[in-house]
């Protein structure tokens, strides 16, 4: 392990376990000034697991056209102070900490979220931004839910494993026994995902990826991108509304705010239109918060 892995993995597993033991959000204090040290960039492979990546980020971002080179730097160290404050949470989610895991939300925007999940069961549509995680540990503590990602870290052949990807292979061994998920690199998701809706379990999904060929072409930050309809596809089999809800927050220190928009898609295309337009009207609210811009480039349309 490299220099700059090892100042990470110590920052990750004793600063950051230490500002843990606070509850928010005195435990984010931290962050604005040291959140974003200790990754080298030609060599940090964040969650992606490319080396480089910080570099294709900062190439989307200049691709989009919608900030200046300034401003660029500025959002990636705040990504990086995001990727800080999620290990934080991370051992809250470990813990199974619910006093810690719904005060990090804002109050409001959370009461709102449970009624909605009271009174329906949903396809549960999110992004990946920064507090995706809390989000698919709400489920866990207000609503019994089945989780869908995208791939199964512990089983996944990573090619370079750093200290971020090694605390969350750590977390979903523990999370993985008492909080339900569906793998998409498993096999049969979508008759899985029908199952559990049919029996009244909510299914979070979030169609913000990469690489995918088949589905739908959408506009998206002035680009046609390609987007799985899995969540569409599974609202309407099921006939349940989607449940649009994107966390995101101003800054790595604020609770996190709760986008909620119900849609009750009949079009395919339609209904993954509004759900790209809902994710990127959040984005643009802090685009430090999303961790696409290090693979939206692999999104485009061919």
């Amino acid at each position: 392990m490299m220099m700059a892995d090892r100042l990470l993995a110590f920052y990750f597993q004793k600063v950051l376990k230490a500002a843990s033991m606070l509850p928010p959000p005195l435990a984010y204090k931290i962050l604005p000034a040291t959140g974003h040290l200790f990754r080298k960039w030609d060599v940090y492979s964040a969650g992606v697991d490319e080396p480089g990546i910080l570099f294709r980020a900062e190439h989307n971002l200049k691709h989009i056209g919608l900030f200046s080179d300034r401003n660029i730097k500025q959002i990636i160290n705040n990504n990086l102070r995001f990727e800080s404050r999620v290990v934080t949470e991370k051992y809250w989610i470990r813990e199974r900490n619910k006093s810690k895991i719904l005060n990090s939300f804002n109050a409001s925007d959370l009461t709102l979220f449970q009624n909605l999940l009271e009174k329906n069961t949903c396809v549960i549509v999110s992004a990946h931004v920064a507090g995706i995680f809390m989000l698919l540990a709400l489920p866990d503590l207000i609503h019994h839910n089945t989780l869908v990602i995208r791939g199964n870290p512990l089983t996944h052949s990573w090619k370079h494993l750093n200290p971020f990807i090694m605390h969350s292979i750590e977390t979903v061994k523990i999370w993985k026994e008492y909080q339900p998920f569906i793998f998409m690199d498993e096999g049969d998701m979508m008759n899985k995902s029908r199952a559990a809706l049919s029996s009244g379990t909510n299914v979070l999904i979030c169609p913000d990826l990469p690489g995918f060929s088949q589905g739908v072409q959408v506009n998206f930050f002035n680009q046609q991108v390609v987007v799985p309809v899995g969540a569409v596809k599974l609202a309407r089999d099921a006939d349940v509304p989607i449940l649009i809800t994107i966390p995101w927050t101003f800054t790595c220190t604020e609770p996190h705010r709760l986008y909620l928009k119900i849609i009750h898609p009949e079009d395919i295309n339609e209904g993954m239109t509004t759900i790209m337009e809902s994710i990127e009207s959040v984005i643009k609210l802090n685009p430090a918060c999303w961790a696409g811009w290090m693979y939206i480039d692999r999104m485009l349309a061919a």
